[in-house]
C-alpha cells in the first residue's frame, strides 16, 4: 500500500501491463510530493479500468478482503513501499494463520549509505512516519519476511535486457526533459537514478533480497 493517488497508482500499474493487479485507494497520509513517474505516461484510472484493471476506492477493505484468498498452497506476496499505515491497519484484523500464508517484501531504508550518499544510515520513513502500524509489521507472523532498502537503489547500477528496455522507454519517450534523471546515458551501464516503483518491478526480474529472521 503507498501514499500514492488512484491515478498515480494506475498509471504505474498501466505502463507495466500488469492488468491483473488490482489498483487500490491507499489510507490518506497526507503527503502530496510524490513526483510523477513520467514513464507512466497519461494511463488515467478510466483506462486502466477499460483495459480490465480493477479500481477500488478503499484500499484497505480491498487488501483485507484479497488476504483472505490465502491459503498454504496459495501464497501471496506482499510488496509495502511506504508508510506502513495501511498495512498495519490490516494486520489489526487479519487473523495469524492468514499472515502466514503471505510472504512480505518490506522497503527497509538505507542500511549504509542515505539519501545523498552519506556514510551515515538515514531513518525509514516507511517505519517513522507511522511508528505503530510498523510495529505490527514486524511483529506479525509471515511466511517470509524480505527487508529491502529499496529506496537507496538510487546509488545501484543495473544492466541486462530488462533494465535496458526500461531505460529506452524513459530515454526516448519523455522528449528530452529531465535529461540529468537519465545519466549516464547508456543503457549497456545503467543509470544513476532509480525509484521505488521501478525498483519492486524489477525485482521481479532480479529478486535477490536483504532478509531478516523474524523468530529471532
Amino acid at each position: 500500500m503507498s501514499p500514492f493517488s488512484k491515478d498515480e497508482t494506475s498509471r504505474m500499474i498501466c505502463f507495466g501491463s500488469f492488468f491483473s493487479l488490482n489498483s487500490p485507494h491507499p489510507h490518506p497520509q497526507g503527503i502530496h510530493d510524490i513526483p510523477g513517474y513520467e514513464w507512466a505516461q497519461n494511463c488515467t484510472p478510466e483506462q486502466f479500468q477499460k483495459e480490465g484493471g480493477i479500481v477500488y476506492d478503499n484500499g484497505e477493505d480491498a487488501l483485507y478482503n484479497e488476504l483472505q484468498k490465502t491459503a498454504p498452497d496459495n501464497i501471496y506476496h506482499l510488496i509495502e513501499i511506504s508508510s506502513a499505515t495501511s498495512v498495519g491497519d490490516v494486520l489489526q484484523r487479519l487473523k495469524s494463520e492468514v499472515t502466514k500464508n503471505i510472504r512480505l517484501f518490506a522497503m527497509g531504508g538505507s542500511i549504509y549509505r542515505d539519501y545523498e550518499n552519506f556514510s551515515q544510515p538515514s531513518k525509514e520513513y516507511n517505519v517513522f512516519e507511522d511508528t505503530v502500524a510498523a510495529q505490527f509489521m514486524f511483529n506479525s507472523s509471515w511466511a517470509y519476511f524480505g527487508l529491502a532498502p529499496l529506496d537507496t537503489t538510487i546509488f545501484m547500477q543495473f544492466n541486462g535486457l530488462t533494465w535496458q528496455q526500461f531505460l529506452f522507454y524513459l530515454w526516448y519517450n519523455n522528449g528530452g526533459k529531465h535529461a540529468g534523471g537519465l545519466e549516464p546515458f547508456s543503457p549497456d551501464i545503467g543509470t544513476s537514478t532509480m525509484y521505488d516503483v521501478l525498483a519492486a518491478i524489477l525485482s521481479l526480474y532480479y529478486p535477490k533480497t536483504i532478509t531478516i529472521d523474524c523468530n529471532k
